[in-house]
């Protein structure tokens, strides 16, 4: 069984944060998918930086992972 679609989103004032914070809801949200017998398919799985153009203009690197995989990150949807 596959859960559908869901999108998990944070505003943060610093990139480390953001990781920090996006990477500790994953881990949570996996193990929740682990208990309940569900699958995550994390090759399918996209993260995404949303702000103004200055605050972005950096390109901020997520470090996300979901059981030791990769989140790709995207720069559009």
């Amino acid at each position: 069984m596959y859960a559908d679609d869901c999108a998990l989103c944070y505003a943060a004032p610093s990139c480390s944060e953001l990781n920090r914070v996006l990477s500790r809801e994953l881990n949570i949200i996996h193990n929740w998918i682990e208990t309940n017998k569900l699958m995550l398919n994390v090759s399918e799985a996209v993260s995404i930086v949303f702000g103004s153009n200055h605050k972005v203009a950096h390109n901020p690197k997520l470090n996300l992972q979901i059981d030791g995989q990769p989140v790709q990150q995207v720069k559009e949807s």
